[in-house]
């Protein structure tokens, strides 16, 4: 029955392991995404600005 016991706390540690770290890339992954809508709104400011200065060496 020892063993038994023994098992289900390796469980246990185990889970709580699993759990620490899928909330750890569930952040990760949060801020990643963020950074590549961060890095997206840059690049359109940019496309923006190009379309200006095209604009501007038109007129």
């Amino acid at each position: 029955m020892g063993s038994l016991l023994g098992a289900k706390g390796e469980i246990e540690k185990g889970m709580a392991t699993l759990s620490k770290l899928t909330k750890q890339l569930d952040e990760e992954w949060e801020a990643e995404a963020k950074l590549m809508g961060d890095v997206s709104t840059a690049f359109d400011l940019l496309d923006m600005l190009i379309a200006a200065a095209a604009q501007a060496g038109k007129g």
